[in-house]
């Protein structure tokens, strides 16, 4: 029996994908490349059929609500095979796509330019340590490099489904303050970017943040961010600062002003996104097939990705239990398609401390008879 429910819709990001012939399976994205529809968890609404709330996509910096709808038909308790897997890489240029110019878009970080940097230039490059310090130090990359290390990150946009999952080498910044010889009362340090944007972390926050000079073993060019950016594992991206040029070490008077990173919104928490295109394209019965994204959820270790193929009336729930929370759940779903029809699969998440996404990721497929 088919019901009435809005029609899957592909994102700007989606567009330019399918433009460039990117259909199929992706394992990394800059954008979320399925349109999530923004009814709340646990279900769409009472009835399916009364499932209307808006799809809004952004294309060319406008919002665009989309209320085309479809009838799709529908399956209670939809079973398939699961897997996740976190060691999943998001491919370097999509990483720095969301360090250059798509962050002020995807994230909402203030805007920035990078000056020209030619490889000589970059050479030269060393970021100032100061402020309350015994002496003042100045460090190069040859100097950060001396002390590197190499671990996954991820960096997750706080305005919107963009997550990255990614392989970075760089030094904790927990290694600057044991090369600075602190005054005893300093409490805070700032970190500021060649843009003037910096973030300030208590000391026992910096602990957990890393100054990255390579991604995914590539360096970074000043147009990515880059020669060094900090990294701030469990905050939002716009915590996080590109080409770094100075550190300063602060004994103010009111340590609360170097508060944790605010949490992020409740509609970008328990993200998640199914980054299948499938086009025009139809299955016929007895196909196989396999729906892949990620889930993810800041600080907080993903616990089940759910499933469900009549409108959020029924959800099935596959549970992760081996999750951390410190690397993004890319999951695979396979569905076998036994029954002909139109159908909309939706996905959602619960974490570890009990929340559901409060926004689905859909996506239309067709299934014919042979």
């Amino acid at each position: 029996m088919a019901q009435k429910m809005k029609k899957a819709l592909v994102g700007a990001a989606g567009l330019l994908a399918l433009q460039n012939g990117l259909s199929g399976l992706t394992p990394a994205l800059a954008a979320d490349f399925s349109a999530d529809v923004s009814d709340p968890a646990p279900g769409f609404s009472d009835t399916a059929a009364d499932a209307r709330a808006a799809t809004t996509v952004t294309i060319d910096g406008a919002a665009i609500e989309k209320t085309e709808e479809t009838a799709y038909d529908t399956i209670a308790n939809v079973s398939g095979q699961f897997t996740y897997d976190q060691t999943i890489l998001s491919p370097s240029d999509q990483v720095f796509s969301l360090f250059g110019t798509a962050a002020t878009a995807a994230c909402a970080a203030p805007s920035f330019t990078f000056e020209t940097m030619s490889g000589d230039d970059a050479a030269e490059y060393y970021i100032n340590v100061g402020g309350r310090l015994e002496k003042a130090m100045k460090l190069s990359l040859d100097d950060l490099k001396g002390q590197g290390i190499t671990d996954t990150l991820k960096c997750s946009c706080a305005m919107s489904p963009s997550i990255v999952n990614a392989e970075v080498t760089g030094v904790a910044l927990s290694s600057i303050l044991q090369m600075a010889d602190l005054e005893r009362d300093v409490h805070s340090v700032v970190v500021t970017g060649s843009d003037g944007y910096g973030v300030r972390l208590s000391l026992e926050q910096a602990d957990k943040a890393m100054l990255v000079y390579h991604i995914g073993g590539e360096g970074l060019k000043p147009a990515n961010g880059g020669p060094v950016q900090l990294w701030m594992p469990g905050a939002a991206a716009n915590y996080f600062t590109r080409q770094v040029t100075d550190i300063e070490f602060l004994a103010d008077t009111d340590p609360s002003e170097a508060a944790a990173p605010a949490a992020p919104a409740a509609s970008q928490r328990a993200k998640v996104s199914i980054l299948n295109r499938f086009e025009d394209a139809a299955f016929q019965v007895g196909s196989q097939i396999t729906f892949e994204g990620y889930a993810d959820d800041y600080d907080v270790a993903v616990s089940a990705v759910e499933f469900s193929l009549d409108g959020g009336q029924t959800w099935t729930s596959y549970e992760t239990p081996e999750a951390t929370a410190e690397r993004w759940v890319y999951w695979f779903f396979t569905y076998d398609a036994a029954t002909p029809g139109h159908y909309r699969l939706d996905v959602r998440c619960r974490t570890a401390d009990g929340k559901v996404s409060p926004l689905a990721s859909s996506i239309a497929f067709t299934v014919e008879a042979k």
